[in-house]
């Protein structure tokens, strides 16, 4: 099946999906954008905006919010946990097993919540940041 067809997409949704499948950065709607309007002239931002509500809707992205409530984009939807940097305002993946080993040991799961998805996000420094501090 083609994307197309998957995601009953126009070419600018299909470019704006291939575009977080490949980003490691954790692009904002904005960053996005930018990005894709010297290819697609008739992007707008609001364009943007509607083709990431509906990918996240199909599960095809993840959203994370910082700690300043930004909304970042993340083309790979496996569980996985997330490092935001307090300094530089990046957001790192961290795919270590995850620290949730056993999503059944959490204590809503115990109560009897079914647990499909879920985002951690550590915050702090990272080690670029921390790197030049110390210089």
């Amino acid at each position: 099946m083609s994307m197309k067809k998957q995601f009953r997409a126009t070419e600018q949704k299909v470019a704006l999906y291939e575009y977080l499948k490949k980003a490691r950065s954790h692009p904002t709607a904005e960053e996005i954008y930018n990005v894709l309007k010297p290819s697609y002239r008739q992007l707008s931002l609001a364009t943007v905006y509607r083709g990431l509500e509906s990918l996240q809707k199909q599960n095809a992205v993840l959203e994370i919010l910082d700690l300043n409530g930004k909304a970042h984009f993340d083309g790979f939807v496996h569980n996985h946990d997330h490092f935001f940097c307090e300094k530089c305002k990046k957001i790192y993946d961290f795919n270590e097993k995850s620290i949730l080993k056993n999503l059944q040991d959490i204590p809503c799961a115990r109560r009897g919540f079914k647990i499909n998805s879920y985002q951690l996000i550590f915050s702090g420094k990272c080690h670029i940041c921390r790197k030049k501090e110390r210089r």
